[in-house]
């Protein structure tokens, strides 16, 4: 294990917060891909870029664990300690058949593996987005901010804001139904500003430094409290790992508020 600790950032870093540092240190050391850690601004960083290792830690499910980082990110999304601490309750009684043995921050990872695992739900989801993705690219409806200008028959847009419309609006709608962008028209706004920015989060930049990733991130929460507020006869259309998620949240007595806040992440994601 080589560690190299980031006294002067101009040596390894250039734009990026880690990934130049990252790149720079690995071939400052041969490019021989053994791990290596960095500490940065006082925090450190073990880097694993060989497959092998990659592999190897994914597999060590008893000494590594990604728990505290997620827990972290939890509350970094909104969540209430006594949320967080409702997901990792263990052991569970009842609920999903499958999961009764897991707390419910561990079962939901295995409620989307479900859900994205090859058969019917998966198809019916991938079916669902392909039908509105080609419903995004049809002539009638390229217009606003996609649509840059209009000449007879030959419309000028901008790729990036089509490409971005398409496939955000498509998985939105057929993960959560259309009630979350009825209810929020400029929630994917939101959503490209906080991807973009997002990284401000992890590394957790003060909000003086991050004014427009909080903002953005707010805007996300407020959509999603919204919608978990509204009985669900009125918000049909989700998906089978969405439903049976926040059925499990309810039956542990998870309040609307850090439901919105803990489907943040996967929304994210």
């Amino acid at each position: 294990m080589v560690h190299v600790e980031v006294q002067d950032s101009t040596r390894f870093t250039t734009n990026a917060p880690t990934g130049d540092a990252v790149l720079d240190t690995r071939e400052y050391f041969g490019n021989v891909r053994k791990p290596f850690a960095l500490t940065v601004m006082g925090q450190k960083l073990y880097i694993v870029t060989s497959p092998q290792d990659v592999s190897a830690i994914y597999k060590n499910t008893t000494t590594l664990t990604f728990d505290e980082f997620v827990r972290d990110m939890m509350l970094s999304f909104g969540a209430s300690e006594e949320g967080v601490r409702k997901m990792w309750e263990s052991p569970r009684t009842g609920g999903n058949v499958g999961s009764l043995h897991k707390v419910l921050a561990h079962a939901g990872e295995d409620y989307y593996r479900q859900q994205f695992h090859p058969g019917d739900r998966l198809n019916d989801l991938w079916t669902n987005i392909q039908d509105r993705m080609s419903l995004c690219l049809q002539w009638c409806t390229i217009t606003g901010e996609n649509q840059l200008s209009t000449q007879h028959d030959v419309k000028s847009v901008s790729l990036m804001s089509l490409c971005q419309h398409a496939l955000l609006s498509s998985a939105t709608s057929a993960v959560f139904g259309d009630r979350l962008l009825e209810l929020a028209p400029n929630l994917l706004k939101a959503f490209i500003v906080f991807d973009d920015e997002s990284w401000k989060l992890t590394y957790k930049l003060p909000p003086f430094l991050a004014k427009d990733m909080h903002k953005a991130r707010q805007q996300i929460f407020t959509a999603l409290q919204s919608y978990f507020a509204l009985p669900r006869r009125e918000r049909a259309g989700t998906t089978w790992a969405v439903d049976v998620l926040e059925t499990e949240m309810r039956r542990i007595q998870i309040e609307d508020h850090d439901i919105a806040a803990l489907f943040g992440m996967p929304f994210w994601v």
